[in-house]
């Protein structure tokens, strides 16, 4: 039973194989809209595709190659040369998280009497202003 299914198995996947080498490859390069594809589409269009570099071609490029690969190589050296003169960077701690109170500077003159100016804006819209004492006004209508 087991070399049944091994045997169709098998003769399945060579099917396979054999069918997949006998379908027209779709060879070449298609262009469809705005990409390209190695597959045909409706409306695409054919391109033509070199076969293979010629070997001066290839030899051009791997000397392009050798040569970008000393230049890389060169400047490289050059750098790390540069890095050895250059005295090292002085690199600072970072700021601890913690921040200390600072207490705000006491100013020389003062706001009214018996009050420190403050050094800090403090916004205050239309209404938040405080009402004016009325003290004189407050004695006199105790007194009559």
């Amino acid at each position: 039973m087991k070399v049944q299914r091994l045997h169709r198995s098998i003769a399945t996947a060579i099917a396979c194989i054999a069918m997949a080498a006998a379908a027209p490859a779709a060879a070449g390069t298609w262009r469809c809209g705005s990409t390209y594809t190695d597959q045909p589409c409706p409306g695409g269009q054919a391109l033509p595709t070199d076969a293979a570099p010629s070997t001066e071609r290839v030899r051009d490029a791997d000397e392009q190659t050798r040569k970008t690969q000393a230049t890389a190589a060169r400047m490289e050296a050059e750098r790390l040369r540069s890095d050895k003169e250059r005295p090292a960077m002085v690199h600072l701690p970072a700021p601890s998280a913690a921040k200390t109170h600072v207490e705000p500077a006491q100013t020389a003159g003062r706001k009214g009497k018996g009050r420190k100016a403050s050094d800090f804006f403090t916004a205050a819209g239309p209404g938040t202003a405080k009402a004016p004492r009325k003290k004189k006004a407050a004695k006199a209508q105790a007194a009559g």
